[in-house]
């Protein structure tokens, strides 16, 4: 039994009702009826009583039936990868097919399908992103498994020369990768990561080969050098295979995130590049086919792993990382393994040179070789050390000229700024504006609301100071709740920004915890002319004296400076200054006179006065 399913769609003349009869059966009838015939998503009934429901109809879309297509097919790789080598086994054994022509159909079939496979989840993940930057590890994978396996199915249908061109295809997979390796998402989160990895795989792997050569594969060979046919493309091919596997190694280890995506990946392209190798060798000694076609099955296990790697990774590629954790660079430190690597190739270039007493043809091919991939790691190290230095400095510098309360440059920074402008300009032209402001009663508020409060109220003047003020200004706090502009407008210009940062400063603050609700604050502005004549600490004093004047004024107002300003500061200081000593110096004199009516003369008290006897001012 199953319930029949409507779908109403509404069209401009009235309603149409497609009723299922079942998902099982596949077929719909469509029937006209009027939008009354309709009751609470019920339709009267059909002719024959037949009574029709108002229930969602449950079929498969196409774009589910793809996917679900598409899952049936990447299953089949596990299926048709052994099946395509046993078919070819047992095509050899019984004599029906060459071990060439095995090779060629198994590792060509997988070779398709799997490419296939992986360059779609890498299309896939570009359309799910809208980027490449996800996608791009996939499929240079899929490109590597392409050119690996191309290059198998060429070197068997070659001939003699089918170990070269397999060689040849191990180089160039290899690459790709390599490549898919550093570029799959959450392995290398940087351009210099990989680099880096680059360089410690390369590096580490060729110190190891050399090592081995020197103390295991020298001596058991008596010292004596390689020799015969393909010696030279066999020892470049074993030591590119050395580096490359120390490079694949590193990046699954070293992955930041999605490490077991990583970690299958890499064992993937291991083995595969492992069989490439041992194929080559094989042609080079003129091992026969079945044998050959026996080793290509670790080339299938390899594809699978990787195409497992590929879709854990393409599964967690779009899954942001958790938030507030850390990244890590990997569990896995590659300065010990270098200096350790580095240390056997010395130790086996020591005992070759002992025991043999000197390098062959390809004992120094090996040495220069790890020894330039250590000295290139060496180098982009001391430039990592360098760029490392100058990124402290910098920071260093921003923390030394930035205010830690309001993240606004301090006065060390005002000052950097003006030495800069006046160099720039010829001595006595100007170079600006500064504008000295000081919010006139501040330490009452600080005092009676608290420090949370009055940091509050200093933030909010800092964030109305960059708003009010051009990309070109800059805003500094010079101490407490004295800030500055310095400005490149001219005087009028600076003046009209003086009077619209005091009305702009002045608007009510509404920090959270002030009673009843707001705090309304006033501001004094200073404003002095910067001249290359004149001394940084010159032009801060000149704002900040026309800010001082402005605040004996009763402050709210903005001040000019000019130079009776500074006279008079100048002559209170030095009063200031000499009064201390006067006393001491005799220089007080106390002086009485009497105090007299007019009318008839009589005394009627005394008058103190206190003289100030000054050699120099009088």
């Amino acid at each position: 039994m199953f319930r029949p399913c409507v779908d109403v769609f509404d069209r401009s003349e009235g309603m149409v009702a497609s009723v299922s009869l079942g998902q099982r059966l596949g077929v719909s009838v469509v029937l006209p009826y009027h939008p009354s015939g309709c009751r609470n998503n019920r339709i009267d009934p059909l002719p024959g009583g037949f009574p029709v429901s108002l229930s969602p109809l449950s079929t498969f879309s196409s774009p589910e039936l793809a996917r679900r297509w598409l899952e049936v097919v990447e299953r089949s790789l596990y299926v048709l990868a052994p099946a395509a080598f046993g078919t070819a086994a047992v095509g050899d054994a019984h004599g029906w097919i060459a071990p060439q022509t095995g090779i060629a159909w198994a590792v060509g079939a997988v070779t398709v399908l799997a490419t296939g496979l992986l360059v779609r989840r890498a299309l896939a993940l570009h359309a799910a992103a809208g980027s490449f930057d996800p996608c791009r590890g996939v499929g240079f994978l899929g490109l590597g498994v392409l050119v690996g396996g191309a290059s198998l199915v060429a070197g068997a249908l070659q001939g003699p020369r089918g170990a070269y061109v397999v060689a040849a295809g191990a180089a160039v997979s290899a690459s790709m990768f390599i490549l898919g390796l550093l570029l799959l998402p959450g392995a290398a989160p940087t351009v210099r990561a990989r680099l880096r990895r680059l360089l410690d795989g390369t590096a580490i792997g060729l110190c190891l080969f050399f090592a081995g050569w020197t103390l295991i594969v020298s001596p058991v060979a008596g010292g004596a050098g390689a020799s015969g046919r393909g010696a030279t493309t066999a020892i470049v091919l074993v030591m590119a295979l050395s580096a490359t596997l120390a490079v694949t190694a590193i990046a699954g280890v070293r992955a930041v995130r999605h490490r077991s995506a990583a970690l299958f990946c890499a064992t993937g392209v291991a083995v595969m590049l492992i069989e490439h190798a041992i194929v080559a060798l094989s042609l080079l000694v003129d091992v026969g086919w079945t044998l050959v076609l026996a080793t290509t099955v670790a080339w299938v296990s390899g594809v699978v792993l990787v195409w497992v790697g590929a879709r854990r990774s393409s599964r967690r590629a779009l899954v942001p990382p958790p938030p507030g954790r850390p990244r890590r660079s990997g569990t896995l430190a590659t300065l010990p393994l270098l200096s350790a690597s580095a240390t056997l190739g010395l130790l086996g270039a020591i005992y070759h040179v002992v025991a043999y007493g000197g390098f062959g043809q390809y004992t120094a091919l090996i040495a220069v070789s790890a020894a330039s991939s250590v000295a290139a790691r060496g180098a982009y190290a001391a430039l990592d050390l360098n760029r490392y230095a100058r990124r402290l400095a910098d920071q260093e510098t921003q923390f030394r000229t930035t205010d830690p309360l309001t993240g606004i440059p301090n006065r060390l920074r005002l000052r950097h700024r003006l030495e800069r402008e006046r160099d720039t300009v010829q001595v006595g032209s100007r170079c600006g504006t500064l504008l000295a402001i000081d919010i006139d009663n501040f330490g009452e508020v600080d005092d009676m609301q608290g420090h949370d409060v009055g940091d509050a109220i200093l933030m909010e003047a800092a964030r109305r100071l960059r708003a009010a003020t051009a990309p070109t200004d800059l805003i500094a706090r010079l101490a407490g709740d004295s800030f500055a502009v310095l400005t490149p407008a001219p005087p009028d210009e600076a003046d009209a920004l003086a009077t619209r940062l005091r009305d702009t400063l002045a608007e009510p603050y509404r920090p959270v915890g002030v009673e009843p609700g707001a705090a309304y604050l006033t501001v004094s502005v200073g404003v002095a002319e910067c001249n290359a004549a004149a001394s940084v600490d010159e032009m801060i004093r000149a704002a900040e004296l026309a800010v001082a004047s402005a605040k004996e004024r009763g402050g709210n107002r903005v001040e000019r400076y000019d130079e009776s300003l500074q006279l008079r500061t100048l002559r209170r200081q030095t009063y200031a200054h000499e009064m201390r000593g006067a006393l001491e110096g005799g220089e007080l004199d106390l002086l009485y006179q009497p105090v007299v009516a007019l009318p008839d003369g009589t005394p009627v008290g005394l008058q103190a006065q206190l003289r100030w006897l000054h050699p120099v001012l009088g």
